[in-house]
């Protein structure tokens, strides 16, 4: 009768569906670096409908200061050989991989502290000093024989993985692991240093409020309140030179034009009345010259100074050749250009008018010519 009692029981357990739970989750490893700004602590299970997890804690006591983090959902899936992922943000920010969940701006827990406990949902506790939780910014204490009754902790290099497998390898740079600078900042000056509030990453405040920021020297450059921004100066300087330039360049164009004007006029001047002066000489020359040739209205060869054959005999004005030919009726007068013989008796009077208007035109003649050379010679010295 018992053991048909036992028996019904048995079958019936194998019969009845096995239910999610959450409490084969195990703590096992946990991170930090010195200052607790980037910690993470992950869970381990190898259970497979290990989903019920929403609404449980994640608690940590250091040095009798308790700090909790409550899970918000369940979880979907299969959970065997699953891991669970809780950090700060500034672990986050390093970006090697994706916790599942965030916790507050570190520190969670005091890195610090001479006793250490993390727990997870009362299920799973261990428990550590502030000395042996390695800040190197590489290694964790892991607990090496998660799921099972015992707990093995050592140091180990940090291997944070997520829900979804994806696991990280951490190497702080020295500045992160001594907690002297933060993971939040992304480097850049001029949009303020990024901090870390409430759970997440803020960005920074001005670093320049008032003034222009260089960002290739990390330096504020102050702004003359009377001349404006760089940019308006900028402009206002290639308004004035572009205004300048024209102005100079129409001024010196009117200024080259009116002297070159002014200058050819001169040398037009110049140019014309020395070309008048020597035409109007050379006319004069010439005028003088054809002038002087032709005497006695062009009455022949004898109206030139031409007296070859002596002087012309006077007797008181009259003249030997009316009637005084001693050679049978040649003349005796041959000075007036005549030959020794067959020319016929001059029949004026008596009187030499002929050759005396002749020598007054030739002596006019003469003396124009001699004051064209005067005129010559004193435009040739000047």
């Amino acid at each position: 009768m018992v053991q048909a009692f036992v028996l019904a029981l048995v079958m019936l357990a194998a019969a009845a569906p096995a239910r999610a739970a959450f409490h084969l989750w195990d703590v096992k490893e946990v991170f930090s670096n010195a200052d607790g700004s980037i910690q993470y602590i992950e869970l381990f299970t190898d259970g497979t409908g290990e989903t019920v997890v929403g609404g449980q804690t994640l608690r940590v006591t250091a040095d009798g200061i308790t700090t909790t983090f409550t899970i918000p959902a369940n979880l979907s899936g299969s959970t065997t050989n699953r891991h669970l992922l809780f950090a700060t943000p500034e672990f986050a920010a390093l970006g090697i991989v994706t916790p599942d969940y965030v916790l507050p701006c570190g520190p969670f827990f005091d890195p610090d502290a001479t006793s250490i406990t993390v727990s997870f949902a009362g299920v799973d506790t261990i428990t550590f000093t502030g000395a042996t939780l390695p800040d190197n910014g590489t290694d964790a204490i892991e607990d090496t024989t998660a799921a099972t009754p015992t707990t093995t902790l050592t140091v180990q290099t940090a291997t944070p993985t997520n829900f979804a497998g994806i696991t990280g390898s951490v190497s702080l740079s020295t500045c992160l692991a001594d907690g002297s600078c933060s993971a939040c900042d992304d480097g850049l000056f001029c949009n303020g240093a990024e901090v870390c509030s409430g759970s997440a990453c803020a960005a920074g405040s001005d670093p320049c409020a008032g003034a222009s920021c260089d960002e290739t020297t990390d330096a504020c450059i102050a702004i003359d309140a009377g001349t404006g921004m760089d940019a308006g100066t900028d402009a206002g300087t290639d308004a004035g030179t572009d205004a300048g330039t024209d102005a100079g360049t129409d001024a010196g164009t009117d200024a080259g034009m009116d002297a070159g004007t002014d200058a050819g006029t001169d040398a037009g001047t110049d140019a014309g009345t020395d070309a008048g002066t020597d035409a109007g000489m050379d006319a004069g020359t010439d005028a003088g010259t054809d002038a002087g040739t032709e005497t006695d209205g062009g009455a022949g060869a004898d109206a030139g100074p031409g007296f070859d054959a002596g002087p012309i005999p006077l007797d008181g004005g009259a003249d030997d050749d009316a009637g005084a030919r001693d050679d049978g009726g040649a003349p005796r007068d041959s000075a007036m250009g005549g030959d020794a013989g067959g020319v016929p008796p001059r029949d004026d009077g008596g009187c030499s008018c002929r050759s005396t208007r002749g020598s007054g035109a030739a002596s006019h003649a003469l003396l124009a010519v001699a004051v064209l050379a005067l005129l010559r010679r004193r435009r040739r010295k000047h």
